[in-house]
């Protein structure tokens, strides 16, 4: 949670940086943010949604003698 927010500010800070690079876009669009926060946290959810069955299937001894 503080580390979405620590982000979210940097990038509010940052953006002005990247006025130049965007044409259709304001740097400071809310929807913009809303929606890359958004993305990441769908990114983040399937990177770690989709390893967790086999994950869970997986004999905890195993792993922890194999380490």
């Amino acid at each position: 949670m503080y580390g979405s927010a620590a982000g979210a500010l940097g990038a509010y800070l940052l953006a002005g940086t990247l006025q130049t690079m965007l044409d259709d876009v304001a740097p400071k669009d809310p929807l913009v943010f809303a929606g890359t926060a958004v993305a990441v946290l769908v990114a983040a959810m399937l990177a770690s949604y989709l390893p967790a069955p086999s994950a869970g299937k997986t004999d905890p001894m195993i792993v922890l003698r194999d380490s």
